[in-house]
């Protein structure tokens, strides 16, 4: 259901998707849709949530390299803040589906602050090895990635590409170099 509701967000932009689009996408009634989720907003949620990358860290085999390591996870924040972008733009252009995301948000398990705070402790586990400098907080550098990716993507999404603002890769080799300076 969730890659039903993806696959029509992507299709028809967020605002365009309806319960009984995503219930044909996967092969359901909307009324078996309806047992899961008790509406668009629930779905829609359940879409956000299942999306945000999980909190560990990229796979540490012993011959990938640290810098390559921070890399990829900056990297994959940048492709959730990007994934976000539309979605986040839908949401604060409708105060009612704003409001109702609020609350829903509210009542989801551990809320918006768990993203960063996971990233921050996979950035403590990366510290020493990648060579982040003990004295940066990894909270503040994990808020920090987390709104310049935003930023950037939501932008990107916006306006197109910019050479002031330059490509992904170049935000995250500068996010990557900003981490260990």
């Amino acid at each position: 259901m969730i890659e039903a509701a993806r696959t029509v967000m992507a299709e028809r932009g967020i605002a365009r998707v309806r319960i009984d689009a995503v219930a044909q996408e996967a092969g359901l009634s909307a009324g078996a849709l309806y047992r899961h989720f008790s509406g668009r907003e629930d779905l829609l949620l359940a879409v956000i949530l299942d999306s945000a990358p999980g909190n560990e860290l990229p796979d540490m085999d012993a011959g990938t390299e640290p810098r390559g390591l921070l890399t990829r996870l900056v990297s994959e924040v940048y492709a959730h803040e990007e994934r976000m972008a539309s979605i986040t733009v839908t949401l604060l252009a409708d105060e009612s589906l704003s409001a109702r995301f609020r609350e829903l948000l509210a009542q989801a398990p551990g809320g918006p602050d768990e993203y960063p705070k996971g990233l921050a402790r996979s950035l403590d586990a990366l510290q020493q090895r990648a060579g982040i400098p003990p004295e940066k907080d990894t909270l503040t550098c994990a808020m920090n990635v987390q709104a310049r990716c935003f930023h950037h993507a939501t932008l990107e999404r916006l306006h197109g590409p910019s050479t002031l603002r330059g490509m992904h890769t170049d935000l995250v080799d500068q996010l990557v170099a900003d981490l260990i300076q």
